[in-house]
């Protein structure tokens, strides 16, 4: 179903679907496009004509400020053979191969979240395996919406319980035992009584972020407390039933790791009991113009088509997070100018896939701050260093000092130490 959406407008999102009838040429004006009376005085009555041919072809009606497509003016007549983004005077039209799944839907905003029809059926797929009882296995992108899916699953029922989250890239693996399980006091070396994040969750939602990252000896015991439904705490010789769903989300494709060798095969199985795809915001680009409105709505600066025309032709490697960022920063460079938020004050690199450092795997360093850490973290971190505080502090990313001052905090100097 090949059709146009008009995603914005004179300083203002839209949405609004055409269905475009092969071999019916379709023409777009001022007055008309699609049935929608638009009154962009920028635009001409009869400014272009879109139709399909195995792909769209654009024809330009002699329109008094030019029709762009993909950034580039038409000359007479342009072809696309998949998506295209169309400038008309101050509007902009996505063209789209497929059409259907946008005929029926639409762009909502919901607790300050903007939700696409494609971003909604993911959504979907969140409630519905929180509603037959399984677990959910999420894949995407980093600030494509794995947090959202993980929350709309945890409030899909009508007792939801807790929902505890937990970043598994965040420690070195010899602490992710420890947070995710707990300990008991006595177990190793100035070991305390902690409440593993499992047991945080009793009754309510796991959410595993970069779950790729657990070390394999992790790996085995959250199996286990997946396939037996109890969790045994470090130095802990008796488990406790605990009812737990859990959310397992990835940038990786985990698949590709167990053909690696770096994550279990059966684990996969287990959490894989419905596996959900967050689309990346370059493929749900309805959604582009509400984010960079929501972005700017507090500096009372309008949009130009021609930031949000960039906008739809960068590829946004950092997603939904990038975008509102890049947008927050132009707008600022546009109020010192007076004006409306233009392409021209938007970073060059911003939204670029060539710009884009691969960042190493998160380890502790020394940018982590120390009023973050709690006591089981910091007591795993000296087990694993064998009582070497040295050694533990720059486990941890911090100054022995550093170190020094937490352990006092917590109780966890000896006499001789104090």
């Amino acid at each position: 179903m090949p059709g146009l959406l008009v995603v914005f407008s004179q300083h203002t999102p839209r949405y609004h679907p055409v269905v475009l009838k092969p071999g019916q040429p379709l023409t777009l004006g001022r007055e008309d496009l699609g049935g929608l009376a638009l009154g962009d005085e920028k635009m001409s009555t009869r400014h272009a004509e879109v139709r399909w041919e195995a792909g769209f072809v654009v024809t330009d009606l002699g329109s008094r400020n030019g029709t762009f497509l993909d950034g580039v003016r038409v000359e007479n007549t342009a072809r696309v053979t998949g998506r295209g983004v169309l400038r008309l005077g101050q509007t902009l039209v996505l063209l789209l191969p497929d059409l259907s799944a946008f005929v029926t839907g639409e762009v909502r905003s919901t607790r300050g979240l903007i939700i696409g029809p494609q971003l909604e059926r993911a959504l979907a797929q969140a409630v519905l395996a929180r509603r037959e009882g399984r677990h959910l296995l999420v894949r995407g992108e980093s600030g494509a919406g794995k947090e959202l899916v993980a929350r709309t699953f945890h409030e899909a029922v009508s007792r939801p319980g807790p929902m505890v989250s937990f970043n598994c890239a965040n420690l070195q693996p010899g602490l992710a035992e420890a947070r995710l399980f707990g300990t008991v006091k006595g177990a190793f070396t100035e070991a305390k009584d902690t409440v593993g994040l499992f047991l945080q969750a009793d009754g309510g939602v796991l959410f595993l972020d970069e779950v790729a990252e657990l070390d394999p000896q992790v790996q085995a015991k959250l199996l286990r407390t997946v396939e037996t439904g109890e969790v045994q705490r470090v130095g802990e010789n008796t488990a406790k039933k605990v009812e737990v769903s859990i959310v397992a989300a990835s940038h990786q494709a985990l698949r590709e790791r167990v053909k690696a060798g770096l994550f279990r095969q059966d684990l996969l199985f287990r959490l894989n009991q419905l596996e959900v795809e967050v689309p990346p915001l370059r493929e749900r680009l309805e959604e582009v113009p509400w984010l960079m409105q929501q972005a700017v709505e507090n500096l009372q600066v309008p949009l130009h088509a021609s930031l949000v025309e960039a906008a739809l032709l960068r590829p946004w490697p950092g997603n939904v997070r990038e975008l509102r960022s890049a947008t927050l920063a132009a707008a600022t460079h546009a109020r010192a100018d007076g004006g409306p938020v233009k392409s021209a004050h938007l970073a060059a690199q911003a939204g670029r896939v060539d710009e884009v450092v691969a960042a190493p795997t998160p380890v502790a360093s020394a940018k982590v701050r120390p009023d973050d850490l709690d006591e089981a973290t910091i007591v795993a971190a000296l087990d694993a260093a064998k009582g070497n505080a040295t050694l533990a502090a720059q486990k941890l990313g911090l100054h022995r000092t550093q170190l020094t001052r937490l352990r006092k905090k917590f109780g966890l100097m000896g006499d001789s130490e104090d």
